[in-house]
């Protein structure tokens, strides 16, 4: 798979359209057009501002494919999804707060799974 075509199934994931990743990306609609039709690659300013705009995607994932699309595997809820793609700018600072204090409480209840699992399991390495 491409980045192209990565950057296609990330937007039917997050449900953005060329305009909202024109917005994101801070280019044209006609450069994200480019993009979605594989006429030509994303510019490292794409890149960056789509995984500054989505702090849970997983950037190795964007850039080779390898991994899984979301950080740890966790893809976001439909509703934070919506409250990035609502948010005016890349650089949201309450958007950052939600997102943080979700990455935070996923990652406690990741913790809480893996105890939990190191008290049923004799392998205590298992993650």
């Amino acid at each position: 798979m491409s980045i192209n075509e990565r950057i296609i199934k990330l937007t039917e994931i997050l449900k953005v359209n060329q305009t909202q990743l024109a917005i994101i990306c801070d280019v044209s609609k006609q450069a994200i057009s480019a993009i979605l039709k594989s006429e030509t690659k994303p510019s490292l300013k794409v890149i960056e501002n789509i995984v500054r705009k989505y702090p849970l995607l997983n950037s190795r994932w964007l850039l080779t494919g390898e991994g899984e699309v979301f950080t740890k595997g966790i893809y976001p809820e439909e509703k934070e999804i919506k409250q990035v793609n609502d948010s005016k700018s890349v650089y949201d600072c309450e958007n950052c707060k939600r997102l943080n204090s979700y990455i935070e409480k996923q990652e406690r209840l990741i913790e809480h799974l893996e105890r939990q699992l190191g008290h049923v399991s004799p392998n205590k390495n298992i993650k």
